[in-house]
């Protein structure tokens, strides 16, 4: 970069101006006015939307800064890999239609139809006589078959309950996607 504001010359890849008595107006116009000859060097790029006049008090986001160089200048930054690796992420997740409640209800309800059975199956087998198990089969059958289901039930619940958490892994890479897009403007 060559810098030429009257008699003062100066050059390098950056110009530190501070002690010339030459205005951060004066540069930023010469910098952005393409037919201005006071300041030769690269046009601005992605870069300068970040820093330009540096004045005391002035807060910079280093990072954001550094990235925004490096991809103005055709790097790759460990920005863009983690924003492809969380996109690449989100492809391979559904989106599943997740009702946590209902199946923990279906749970209780068999949960509570077992006991029943289980009560009931005792009082049968407690006033049966001997050579009298047609009615203990019953029971028996009935109380396998509810307790299939509640294991059944049980098992949705823990399918409902990955899912959920495959939802909510999604939304968490969603808002960080979003995060980074958002700072690489």
């Amino acid at each position: 970069m060559r810098v030429a504001f009257g008699e003062r010359v100066r050059r390098g890849r950056a110009v530190d101006l501070r002690n010339e008595g030459v205005p951060a107006s004066a540069v930023v116009a010469a910098i952005t006015d393409p037919d201005d000859g006071r300041v030769r060097g690269q046009r601005p790029a992605a870069v300068h939307e970040h820093v330009g006049v540096l004045c005391e008090g002035t807060t910079l986001r280093v990072g954001v800064a550094l990235a925004a160089a490096a991809r103005s200048r055709g790097a790759r930054t460990t920005h863009d890999d983690e924003l492809a690796a969380v996109t690449r992420q989100l492809a391979g997740l559904s989106t599943p239609d997740v009702d946590l409640a209902a199946a923990r209800e279906r749970v209780a309800a068999a949960e509570a139809a077992v006991g029943h059975m289980r009560e009931r199956a005792a009082r049968v087998q407690g006033r049966t006589q001997p050579g009298d198990g047609e009615p203990v089969v019953a029971v028996t059958r009935a109380l396998t078959a509810v307790e299939t289901e509640w294991h059944a039930a049980k098992e949705r619940l823990r399918r409902a309950q990955a899912a959920w958490a495959d939802a909510r892994r999604r939304l968490s890479l969603e808002d960080r996607r979003a995060n980074l897009e958002q700072a690489a403007r």
